[in-house]
């Protein structure tokens, strides 16, 4: 039996994580590739968008502190005022509180890699995207779709 629900292995989903600590970047990024999942990466929120209107991904994950919420909060905002970003869902992982945007889920930090894997798996669930199920790595060539958004 497959280990994918509702799509082909060679359609892995993707997560665009936007983090501003490259070590933190690796580390997210390992872990979604370990659970199946395809990862864009871009430190600057700014970019963000682009590389979700270019990569059309399958959730978008972003972190961020009190320092730069306001350019998180932007940016979501921005995809959700795009027809073609709208349902994507957003994890937005703080240590801030009071942020306007409309995550579709806030996770206060420091986040678990676990429950994060689980919240990510969940969001995908609900937008109908497939998800592979536990301990299963997405195939090799979908590391295509891995690439890293220079500030």
């Amino acid at each position: 039996m497959s280990g994918f629900h509702g799509a082909p292995p060679e359609l892995p989903a993707i997560v665009l994580l936007i983090d501003r600590d490259r070590d933190a970047i690796e580390r997210l990024t390992r872990s979604f590739e370990d659970a199946g999942l395809c990862v864009a990466a871009t430190r600057d929120p700014g970019e963000a968008v682009a590389a979700a209107e270019e990569l059309k991904p399958d959730v978008i994950v972003a972190d961020t502190d009190g320092s730069d919420i306001a350019d998180t909060d932007d940016m979501i905002a921005s995809i959700k005022l795009n027809p073609a970003l709208e349902r994507v869902p957003i994890i937005v992982m703080t240590s801030a509180s009071g942020s306007a945007a409309p995550a579709d889920a806030v996770l206060l930090k420091p986040v678990p890699g676990p429950l994060l894997l689980h919240r990510t798996r969940e969001m995908l669930a609900q937008s109908g995207r497939f998800v592979l199920e536990a301990g299963r790595q997405a195939p090799r060539d979908a590391t295509r779709l891995r690439r890293l958004l220079e500030d």
